[in-house]
């Protein structure tokens, strides 16, 4: 294992700065518990979430070359991997990420899914804002959800987010089983494993509306 410390802060934030936009999954990936907090202290500054998420990182055990090259080719970052294991020497395989799960046929969603729904993703909770980002939630529409009954887990809102997704019913935006895949296998998401089990899964759902 090569074992990382902040001295490596400098070259890390330059190196991945062209990846920046994905600091969250790669921040989830590095077991970075502090996610919201450094959104919250740098909001809309990509490049500053990234320094401040390595930075909290570095000061961690957890911080090693191979644990970065894995999180890079995680979250689909495979150039940026091979960079860090040709700097450090580390051994790690680098596998690429599944590929985009093909475009499914359009299964409208309704408010009766969220069940269903929510037990297939709820493992994605962590990166809630960033799905409902890509499922067209606008910065402000995110921060006026709050979960019933005082809950204030990232599940929760997770939960909370997909309920008021599931209402929208505009004809540009109607909630479909292929726009809830494309948001999960999205860059700023990542979530490739769960968009195919989701995918493989939309036809059992369409299924089960068409027997009611």
């Amino acid at each position: 294992m090569v074992q990382l410390d902040e001295k490596e802060l400098k070259y890390l934030s330059g190196t991945l700065r062209l990846v920046s936009h994905k600091w969250r999954p790669l921040a989830i990936q590095l077991e970075i518990a502090e996610v919201d907090i450094i959104e919250k202290n740098h909001t809309q500054d990509v490049e500053r979430c990234l320094e401040d998420s390595l930075k909290r990182w570095l000061k961690s055990d957890r911080a090693t070359a191979e644990a970065l090259v894995s999180a890079l080719v995680t979250i689909g970052e495979v150039g940026q991997a091979e960079e860090v294991k040709k700097y450090y020497k580390c051994e790690t395989e680098i596998t690429p990420p599944p590929p985009k799960v093909p475009k499914t046929d359009k299964h409208r969603l309704q408010p009766g899914d969220l069940d269903e729904l929510f037990r297939l993703v709820s493992t994605a909770h962590p990166q809630w804002r960033n799905i409902g980002r890509a499922l067209g939630f606008k910065h402000s529409e995110l921060s006026s959800i709050v979960p019933r009954g005082g809950l204030t887990s990232q599940r929760d809102y997770f939960e909370e987010m997909l309920g008021a997704w599931l209402k929208w019913a505009t004809p540009k935006a109607h909630p479909t089983t292929e726009a809830l895949v494309a948001a999960l296998q999205s860059e700023s998401v990542g979530e490739y494993n769960l968009a195919l089990s989701l995918s493989k899964s939309s036809e059992f759902m369409s299924d089960a509306r068409l027997k009611d």
